[in-house]
């Protein structure tokens, strides 16, 4: 469907042009018509999905953080000064809170510890 109607432009285009036209180059506002509809399509179909993804990607490390800050306050409750002995067992509830799971680069474990080694340090300056 694309392509009919890139060609059907450029049809057109050329239709209204005459042999005078194209000598002369009055053709070029279509040539730059044509070039913009492609590079409008492209952009549409590749970097939109890139950016819905991020914001996928953005929303979920807000989400981790958030459970993360909740645990850990919990912790600080329940442990006082000894929490950082206790990470193991924050970052297991945080993998069942959250339902990480492994990625291409990480293991849900190493995700999760650094969000909770991330929320330890920021309950740590805000007592």
């Amino acid at each position: 469907m694309f392509l009919l109607i890139i060609t059907l432009l450029i049809n057109v285009g050329f239709a209204f042009a005459g042999v005078k036209d194209v000598m002369s180059g009055a053709v070029e506002p279509t040539i730059w018509l044509i070039l913009g509809i492609l590079i409008g399509a492209l952009g549409s179909r590749l970097i939109k999905p890139y950016l819905q993804n991020s914001l996928k990607r953005a929303a979920i490390a807000q989400a981790i953080a958030i459970i993360a800050d909740d645990l850990t306050t919990e912790a600080y409750l329940k442990y006082g000064g000894d929490v950082w002995k206790h990470i193991d067992e924050l970052v297991d509830k945080l993998i069942e809170a959250s339902g990480l799971k492994d990625s291409d680069e990480f293991t849900q474990k190493e995700v999760a510890e650094r969000a909770i080694k991330a929320a330890l340090v920021r309950n740590t300056k805000n007592t």
